[in-house]
């Protein structure tokens, strides 16, 4: 009776192991896509944070610029010209080739 039973018992045993190690494989490979797209999510977190961080910065160093720029063009030059040499130039009739 044992000799029939052992070898029933072993391949139980082995279809047994072959089926939780293909649901530990399985289960392992769904871990790790969860895992890499909660790090993707966090990275654009991240980055939408530091985006919203530096924003009114960057917002309040262009409208200077712009200022400065209009102020530029508005100032008279010392050569009485209302235009900067670079835009006198640009006016001017184009450079022959």
């Amino acid at each position: 009776m044992e000799e029939k039973v052992l070898p029933k018992v072993v391949s139980l045993i082995t279809e047994s192991t072959q089926v939780l190690n293909k649901l530990i494989s399985e289960t392992t490979e769904n871990m790790l896509g969860l895992i890499n797209q909660i790090a993707s999510r966090l990275s654009a977190l991240e980055n939408r944070s530091a985006q919203e961080t530096l924003l009114p910065s960057l917002e309040s160093r262009i409208t200077q610029l712009e200022t400065t720029i209009e102020k530029a063009h508005k100032k008279p030059r010392q050569d009485g010209s209302q235009q900067s040499p670079m835009m006198q130039y640009a006016s001017d009739s184009p450079p022959s080739s």
